[in-house]
């Protein structure tokens, strides 16, 4: 008892001969600390004030129950603080510009506070253990932020304002939470692997805030479940991209308001992962020319839902999945905008609906037992396109088109699916080229001027080749035209036309 006791006063001796303020420029200060005794927490405290320019402050301690700060006002300052031991408090504090700071904690229940002011600062923490908080303030311009947490429970939050910021969280471990919040332009904050090495872990969360122009939100190289991220993006001309996700049951969400914005996703893997991608605004991107290449965004599992929405006009959307179960939902309102959804696997549910003028649907299935919907409606909507790809058996198409001078393509390979195309309004065009046996098809248009024919390179009337098909086609209004065709046996097709100056060409063989 003595022994400690003695140890103790010792420590805080030399904390208070070391601890008084520097006025100097170009000084330093060195605090060790080490206390190895096997007992109870010790406290022990050290502390550094130095007021001008170019300082150094480096403190080490070793120990249970620390506390060290550590204060430099003035330009070009250099902090380093090393803790070993458990229920340690670190507070670095610097005002100025161009500063750097670095922290290695290894140890449980852990605090380091970081308040960088102005610009072109650097911060650097690492930590080992658990239940840890690390907090990051820096304000300015091209401030650069890297937090390592290893250990579980462990929290850090960012906050960086200014331009041209670099914020990072890295982890190894459960339930770690992360807060990056950016406000200004050229910024990059997001989740991301050093090196070729993972994020390891399940039930991390990050929120990932960007509120200005050109920024970089990025969930890159994880590797767990039950992961949540959330990237949200105000502002023109910002990317927000999810790369390299390996893993179940995780979430992320991609939320991007303003112009020229793109999301991004590739090479994540996984069962029962949700995707939630929201833009709102005009010319943004979902998947493809990021950064100038032929990206599409990929996503391969089982039982993944992804819910895709783009308000705006002169918004485009390419998209992969590969894989069972998925749900697929996309909704675009705007006029001009483009959306290609590819499922690959069975028992995919696929939707596409769009709303405005000008339009250009597409959805393609690779498959058994897929269902396939394109809706293309709205007031007084016009000159839409909906193109519909099927290769497999068993699925279920069906495509809807409301307004004028509408065209509805369906293309089908395979056996016993279910094909059924509506349009509604006038001037309208549905081409079909169906292959296969037992199909049910159901074409249906009301409305004046349409036409049902073919998509056929050789011809213009539809086709459908096989056996034991079954074509039923409805027209309402005048001047409306059917023509086509169906090869094999055991096939019938049934008109019915109501209206005048209509006209039906059909034909076996």
């Amino acid at each position: 008892m003595f022994l400690r006791s003695k140890k103790t006063l010792i420590a805080l001796a030399v904390t208070s001969l070391i601890s008084v303020p520097a006025f100097a420029d170009s000084s330093e200060i060195k605090i060790t600390q080490v206390n190895d005794t096997v007992a109870d927490a010790v406290g022990q405290t050290a502390k550094s004030l130095q007021t001008g320019n170019n300082h150094k402050s480096t403190i080490t301690q070793r120990g249970d129950d620390q506390q060290a700060t550590v204060i430099q006002v003035g330009a070009d300052s250099i902090s380093d603080a090393v803790s070993e031991g458990t229920v340690n408090v670190l507070t670095l504090n610097q005002s100025g510009a161009e500063h750097k700071s670095d922290i290695v904690v290894s140890g449980d229940e852990n605090t380091a506070t970081v308040d960088q002011v102005f610009g072109i600062n650097d911060s650097n923490i690492d930590i080992t253990g658990n239940i840890n908080n690390v907090t990051v303030d820096q304000f300015g311009i091209r401030n650069r932020n890297v937090t390592e947490l290893v250990g579980d429970e462990n929290t850090a939050e960012v906050k960086q304002f200014g331009t041209d910021n670099f914020a990072t969280f890295r982890v190894e471990g459960e339930l770690n939470d992360g807060n990056i919040n950016q406000r200004g332009i050229d910024n990059v904050g997001g989740f991301v692997s050093l090196d070729i090495t993972p994020n390891v872990g399940n039930d991390n969360d990050l929120i990932v805030t960007q509120d200005g122009n050109n920024n970089l939100g990025a969930v890159k190289g994880v590797a767990g479940d039950s992961n949540d991220f959330i990237i949200e993006q105000t502002g023109n001309d910002n990317k927000g991209f999810v790369y390299g996700l390996i893993g179940n049951e995780n979430e992320f969400e991609i939320t991007q308001e303003g112009d020229g914005n793109k999301a991004f996703i590739d090479l994540a893997r996984g069962d029962q992962n949700d995707v939630e991608i929201d833009q709102e605004g005009n010319g943004n991107l979902i998947g493809d020319n990021f950064d100038g290449g032929e990206h599409i965004a990929k996503l391969e599992g089982t039982d993944n839902t992804i819910d895709l929405e783009q308000e705006g006009d002169a918004n485009r959307l390419n998209l992969i999945v590969i894989g069972d179960e998925n749900d697929l939902d996309l909704d675009q309102e705007g006029d001009n905008n483009y959306a290609f959804m590819r499922a690959e696997g069975n028992d995919n549910d696929l939707y596409v609906g769009s709303d405005g003028n000008d339009n250009d649907a597409r959805a393609a299935i690779f498959g058994d037992d897929n269902d396939v919907e394109i809706r293309q409606t709205g007031d007084d909507s016009s000159d839409n396109i909906a193109w519909t790809v099927v290769r497999g058996n068993d699925n279920e198409v069906d495509t809807e088109q409301a307004g004028l001078e509408n065209e509805a393509i369906v293309t089908a390979e395979g056996e016993g699916n279910d094909i059924q195309a509506m349009q509604d309004g006038e001037l309208n065009l549905l081409d079909l080229l169906v292959a296969g046996n037992n199909n049910e098809i159901s074409l249906e248009q009301d409305g004046d001027s349409n036409d049902i024919v073919g998509h056929d390179p050789h011809g213009d009337a539809f086709k459908v080749e096989g056996n034991d098909n079954n074509i039923t086609i409805v027209q309402s209004g005048e001047e409306n035209t059917v023509e086509g065709y169906s090869i094999g046996n055991g096939n019938t097709i049934e008109v019915t036309q109501t209206g005048s100056l209509n006209t039906a060409i059909v034909g076996q063989n």
